[in-house]
């Protein structure tokens, strides 16, 4: 099952609404399993979903958001103002970085499943092999020879 090729919520977001989303079994991504580890690691829900990239750039986000904290609590003096804007401004990064990381990780793992529920719903296959049908006849001196087609939709 190649599920990586659904896997592109940039282009699916605009062709989905994650709000017709219901669980249906066989989805490849979990919603709640997407939250859930998004609240314990910013960014991993979304490659929990597929979107690898996504979840680097949200983790980045925070993980820099957090340096920038530290570098300001080493460096800095407590009573500079310089101090309570880059404290400020690296925490409040943090927690939104944090809180939307939760909220996108679980519209991407939705919106990826009723993709890949589209994508599962159109796909086709097809098979060719060839057919013998050796039987022996004393009447008859052939030896029937064909091609199965076997079509699925």
């Amino acid at each position: 099952m190649n599920i990586s090729v659904s896997a592109q919520y940039r282009v699916n977001k605009k062709l989905y609404d994650y709000e017709n989303y219901s669980h249906q079994p066989g989805d490849p991504y979990s919603p709640v399993a997407a939250g859930l580890v998004s609240t314990l690691i910013p960014g991993s829900g979304q490659m929990l979903s597929g979107e690898f990239g996504r979840g680097a750039a949200f983790l980045g986000g925070f993980i820099g958001c957090f340096g920038t904290m530290f570098t300001g609590f080493v460096y800095l003096d407590d009573d500079t103002p310089a101090f309570l804007i880059v404290e400020s401004a690296s925490f409040t990064g943090m927690i939104f970085i944090w809180f939307f990381s939760i909220i996108d990780a679980v519209h991407v793992a939705k919106v990826n499943n009723l993709a890949y529920r589209d994508k599962k719903d159109i796909s086709y296959n097809f098979r060719i092999q060839p057919s013998f049908n050796i039987s022996y006849l004393p009447h008859e001196q052939s030896i029937p020879i064909g091609i199965k087609l076997k079509v699925g939709f």
